[in-house]
């Protein structure tokens, strides 16, 4: 064993406890994870980390393979994928209502209005013709 490399019995418990929100929380001291802390905040911060990193390593055994360093306050890229696709479907729904009111308003028919399936198109030309710009 390197002077380097700590012998794992040297591995202490500070700390355990187990809750329905964080799960189980525990605080280890080894003088590996110093080592280990400091290159995890050095890759962070040398890869402009702000919230999160994903590093990708490659292994033999088991080939690629994702490392997500992240802040603890932070969201992971799964709750921010989940929260902005409900912010999406929120703003859809919206502007769904928004062309709903246009149709509304617009009583001289679709035939003289183009129609798209794209619902910004669609609001902005049938904004433009209610506003009598073609």
């Amino acid at each position: 064993m390197s002077d380097k490399t700590p012998a794992t019995d040297d591995i202490t418990i500070e700390d355990m406890s187990l809750s329905r929100e964080r799960g189980l929380q525990m605080t280890l001291r080894h003088p590996g994870f110093t080592v280990l802390t400091q290159e995890i905040v050095e890759l962070f911060d040398e890869a402009g980390g702000v919230n999160y990193v994903e590093l990708t390593v490659i292994t033999e055994k088991h080939g690629p393979m994702v490392v997500l360093i992240q802040r603890r306050e932070g969201e992971t890229p799964a709750t921010q994928n989940g929260r902005l696709k409900q912010e999406l479907a929120d703003v859809r729904a919206k502007l769904e209502q928004a062309r709903g009111l246009l149709r509304e308003w617009h009583s001289w028919g679709d035939d003289t209005i183009e129609d798209s399936d794209d619902p910004l198109v669609s609001v902005t030309l049938r904004t433009r013709a209610f506003l009598g710009e073609r």
